[in-house]
């Protein structure tokens, strides 16, 4: 028999008194990931789903090869008009 396939929850933070003990444990925070995985001798395991990656990953994400950065004011107007539908 083998254990199922873990399945990912986002952490809400209603979770009961006892819940919420390991939680903390856990050191998860809202809008987190939790895995849970059912064990074949009935028990389950949960884990916190860690980043894989670091914040400097996302660094100059939005940078162009072909021409220099836009501005705050550039991307806004470019949201604007796709929000208008204008794109």
């Amino acid at each position: 028999m083998e254990a199922s396939h873990g399945h990912a929850h986002r952490y809400r933070k209603r979770a009961g008194h006892a819940s919420q003990r390991y939680i903390e444990h856990l050191g998860v925070h809202p809008g987190e990931k939790v895995t849970v995985d059912k064990l074949p001798d009935g028990r389950i395991e949960v884990r916190a789903e860690r980043a894989a990656g670091k914040i400097s990953d996302a660094f100059n994400i939005l940078k162009s090869a072909k021409g220099p950065s836009l501005s705050i004011e550039q991307m806004n107007k470019i949201a604007a008009r796709g929000w208008a539908g204008k794109l």
